[in-house]
């Protein structure tokens, strides 16, 4: 392809178009979740699917999912009303889980 420039009817500036490879990079996503719907107690925070709890969570924490096996998801503890879980992972029912995915950089 080529361009041309003109000033007036005169043609000043004729030019070939050079393609240049612009790299594409792919996102990165993330989930992120939010316990909800515990109507009593807590969600069990667990060492395996199915396992031995390590700690209780509260509706409003804020998780980041990792993997999801079945309806257990392993995820990482970021925030919420209960402080003393913050940065814990482990493996939750996802049934209790309200998620949203989200490219980051």
């Amino acid at each position: 392809m080529q361009v041309a420039t003109y000033n007036g009817d005169k043609r000043i500036m004729r030019r070939k178009l050079t393609e240049i490879a612009v790299p594409v990079m792919p996102l990165t996503w993330a989930t992120w979740c939010d316990v909800v719907n515990i109507k009593s107690g807590q969600l069990a925070l667990r060492l395996t699917p199915n396992g031995k709890p390590r700690a209780g969570l509260n509706n409003g924490n804020h998780l980041q999912l990792h993997q999801q096996q079945g309806i257990w998801a392993y995820v990482t503890v970021i925030n919420g009303p209960n402080k003393k879980v913050e940065g814990l992972k482990g493996w939750v029912n996802s049934n209790y889980l309200s998620c949203t995915k989200e490219p980051i950089d």
